[in-house]
């Protein structure tokens, strides 16, 4: 099954993609559960509402926006490398 790659994806979009990715690793085991604290807050960092605000939470954000976004990123590599994306989703 191929799906169509866009030419160019909104910022929105992009950080969707990244958190799917991170959460179907999640979902197949790629994360320790300190792994998965730490990503829940790093995307808990850059996601926004249906308004664009912040999400809020009573957990505070212990990441700025550039090393939430190299958490992620490092999350999906380590995912790759445990084979959890099929040529399709890499």
């Amino acid at each position: 099954m191929s799906t169509e790659i866009p030419k160019s994806l909104s910022q929105e979009e992009a950080l969707r993609v990244l958190l799917v990715a991170v959460f179907k690793a999640q979902s197949k085991g790629a994360y320790t559960f300190e792994d998965s604290v730490v990503l829940s807050k790093a995307s808990r960092t850059l996601r926004k509402d249906e308004n664009g605000e912040p999400i809020k939470s009573n957990i505070p954000n212990e990441f700025g926006q550039e090393e939430a976004l190299r958490i992620l990123i490092g999350a999906i590599k380590k995912g790759q490398s445990k084979g959890v994306y099929d040529i399709d989703t890499a």
